[in-house]
């Protein structure tokens, strides 16, 4: 049996997961403009390798 001022496990897992989720929405826009450079030369890289993908199977 619970013993009533106690909190359950799955409780208390609800409210760290809650905080974690609050903490990573608040720090999203730090992170992504600290990462932003390195995004930006991988999108480029995807968008050149796309393209060569594309013509090379229009020609073969």
């Amino acid at each position: 049996m619970k013993k009533r001022g106690h909190e359950s496990l799955s409780t208390k897992r609800q409210r760290i997961r809650r905080f974690l989720v609050i903490v990573s929405f608040l720090l999203f826009p730090a992170t992504f403009y600290y990462l932003s450079p390195y995004l930006g030369r991988v999108i480029k890289g995807s968008l050149i390798l796309l393209t060569m993908v594309f013509i090379s199977v229009l020609f073969l």
